[in-house]
């Protein structure tokens, strides 16, 4: 066979290869797709925000006939194993999971389910030892986070001048058994001590109806600011979070623009909207064939600030031009 005649039939190989797997894509692509979806916190108007972000970022991957089964923890360790057993009993296609402990455990129940995850720090919770390549059947999104923790603190501070004592809010009970959690703390303590403030945390019960009298207490200490820690569970009862801190007067910094819209003073953190569209790309790239173990851990790359104007004048305080330039969006 000539040279000529060699690359042709190369080339018409390479072709034929390509037709079949643009068949197998199209393929995988029509048929019914099921989807575990599985959150540490409960059903809410923001987790169902999410949901719809991320079917639509599906449908433009060129998923469009998909079925999500979605379970959530509700902050319970017990209830989270038993719904993360449910989903590997459904053998869905892949499993979406947020939350470090959730992750854990779907790690723990499969070894053969790819599992997209959302999970803070994923190296430092044990879950992926390195993040450009991810063990196994897990990839996803890490939500490195400690670097903004001493800007939330910074900010909330120019908010609130007058602040002297910072106390940092964490899931109990037993949060600090938790390295990413104790991280969180370690950072917050560091950036509080900074700026000449006394540090102190406290662990809200899992029962939002026991926070009344905690919150009385923070209340209590004058000149006392709060910072929220990032938690499915504290997302769940963000309006719980944001009352009992404008009834008690509490000046507060959380992660999240859904705690501001609900009330909240202000928010320094990851856009949440472009977590679940990246988490959809991970899923798509899994259902066309991809490896997850080939999927390098991926790191957020769109933050935002956002205040509270009503909030802030609610709590006797002037929002400074430095914060205002600096926010993506002020509400009220």
């Amino acid at each position: 066979m000539n040279q000529r005649r060699r690359l042709v039939v190369a080339a018409a190989s390479l072709a034929t290869l390509r037709a079949a797997a643009v068949a197998q894509t199209a393929g995988a692509r029509s048929r019914l797709v099921r989807i575990g979806r599985l959150s540490e916190g409960g059903a809410t108007a923001l987790t169902s925000a999410l949901l719809a972000t991320f079917r639509d970022a599906l449908r433009r991957h060129g998923y469009a006939n998909v079925e999500i089964e979605a379970r959530y923890a509700e902050g319970n360790p017990q209830r989270g194993l038993e719904v993360t057993q449910e989903l590997v009993r459904m053998n869905v296609d892949v499993i979406w999971v947020s939350g470090s402990a959730a992750t854990q455990a779907v790690k723990d129940a499969t070894g053969t389910i790819p599992i997209v995850m959302v999970s803070a720090d994923a190296v430092k919770a044990g879950l992926v030892a390195n993040l450009a390549r991810p063990e196994a059947n897990l990839t996803g999104l890490t939500l490195v986070g400690t670097e903004l923790v001493a800007k939330r603190i910074e900010m909330l501070k120019e908010i609130a001048p007058k602040t002297v004592r910072l106390t940092a809010l964490v899931p109990g009970p037993n949060a600090t058994q938790y390295p990413i959690v104790v991280d969180w703390l370690q950072h917050s303590e560091r950036a509080a001590r900074a700026l000449g403030l006394a540090f102190h945390f406290a662990e809200l019960a899992p029962d939002p109806d026991r926070w009344s009298d905690p919150f009385a207490g923070f209340a209590a200490a004058p000149g006392n600011a709060l910072s929220v820690v990032e938690s499915p569970f504290f997302n769940t009862h963000s309006e719980r979070l944001v009352q009992l801190a404008l009834r008690n007067r509490l000046p507060a910094v959380f992660s999240f623009r859904r705690y501001v819209e609900d009330g909240g003073l202000l928010a320094f953190g990851i856009n949440l909207q472009h977590i679940a569209e990246r988490s959809a790309y991970y899923v798509a790239r899994i259902l066309d064939g991809a490896r997850p173990r080939d999927l390098p851990v991926e790191q957020p790359t769109k933050y935002e600030i956002v205040v509270n104007a009503a909030t802030a004048k609610a709590l006797g305080l002037t929002v400074p031009r430095s914060v205002l330039l600096r926010a993506d969006e002020v509400i009220g």
